[in-house]
């Protein structure tokens, strides 16, 4: 990669890094491409400096034609899930085929740091077919898809429901306990906040995170968004061991569905804990009146089949790519 191409003096382009003054133009990039897709947009605003104060590795690369920027990629770390490089490029439609994503794609990955190979990471929806194909071409095979979605309680139909209710009274026959998180007593904020690491975990096993210590976990689980009397859990032997909750959204006065789970060593109750506690958290937005922002992985096996059978009304599926230290596209 180290005579990966900076520009192209036939076509009037050249690569460069980034300035301060770029965050207008690039956002006009992106705006153009995924202007009608607001999560996606949301999701690709990671060019330019490091957002926040990790310390984790990032570069972004402009490239510019006649005084304009018409393209963008960044290679960064993400703090939380350091073990792949995460890469995003993109190109102003009217730009393209000229050499300008390759160009920034093969720069990007030349200057990451040498002494520390880790698989390369991209995502895009599954409906941008350029963005596939881009990838596909330089050696990139998938990861995982990961489904959004928005969900009005009150279009879910009582054959659902009925469900719900046999699988909380399977696991109440099983010794389980379900009520929310004020109910739980005192002290239960260490105990939820360690199992839903533990359920995190599990549903990350191809791109582990960092060690999730207990002020982490409070941190990351049981922050800003948190909404106490709408975090259900299951309880058995005095402890949480399947969890479920509304969450606020990042969107003012919006609402997500959070995580969905149960504990490693209730295998054996996991469909039934899940499905009783996605009941009550449903039942909870309908009566509130909340609108819903779900996402759930593939490798969520069990979620993923539950919440594939309620009228979600589903945007494209996010398509994450990976490609392994030394594959040849």
């Amino acid at each position: 990669m180290g005579g990966a191409k900076t520009g192209d003096p036939r076509d009037g382009w050249r690569l460069r890094g980034w300035s301060a003054s770029d965050h207008a133009a690039v956002d006009r990039i992106l705006t153009e491409i995924w202007g009608d897709d607001p999560a996606a947009l949301a999701s690709f605003r990671v060019h330019g400096p490091a957002s926040d104060e990790s310390g984790a590795w990032s570069r972004t690369l402009v490239a510019e034609s006649g005084g304009d920027v018409v393209g963008v990629g960044t290679a960064r770390e993400y703090w939380l899930h350091p073990a792949r490089w995460r890469l995003a490029v993109h190109v102003r439609p009217g730009a393209r085929r000229r050499g300008i994503g390759g160009a920034l794609f093969d720069r990007l990955v030349a200057g990451l740091p040498m002494a520390d190979p880790r698989p390369l990471q991209a995502a895009t929806r599954e409906n941008d077919a350029d963005g596939v194909r881009f990838l596909g071409r330089r050696g990139f095979r998938l990861l995982m898809r990961t489904r959004l979605g928005a969900l009005d309680p009150n279009d879910v139909v009582a054959a659902d429901r009925a469900a719900w209710l046999a699988a909380e009274d399977r696991i109440a026959a099983a010794g389980y306990r379900v009520a929310a998180m004020p109910d739980l007593g005192a002290g239960i904020e260490a105990a939820l906040a360690a199992l839903h690491a533990a359920i995190y975990r599990a549903g990350h096993g191809g791109n582990p995170p960092v060690p999730i210590d207990d002020d982490l976990a409070r941190d990351l689980f049981l922050g800003d968004d948190l909404i106490p009397d709408a975090l259900f859990a299951a309880v058995a032997g005095g402890l949480p061991a399947g969890i479920a909750s509304l969450r606020r959204g990042d969107d003012a006065g919006g609402f997500d569905l959070g995580w969905i789970g149960a504990g490693p060593g209730h295998a054996e109750h996991a469909g039934d804990l899940c499905a009783a506690l996605l009941g009550r958290c449903l039942d909870a937005a309908r009566r509130r009146g909340w609108r819903l922002r779900v996402e759930v992985d593939e490798a969520d096996a069990g979620v993923w089949r539950q919440l594939g059978g309620l009228p979600v009304a589903w945007e494209p599926d996010w398509v994450t790519w990976h490609r392994e230290p030394g594959a040849v596209p």
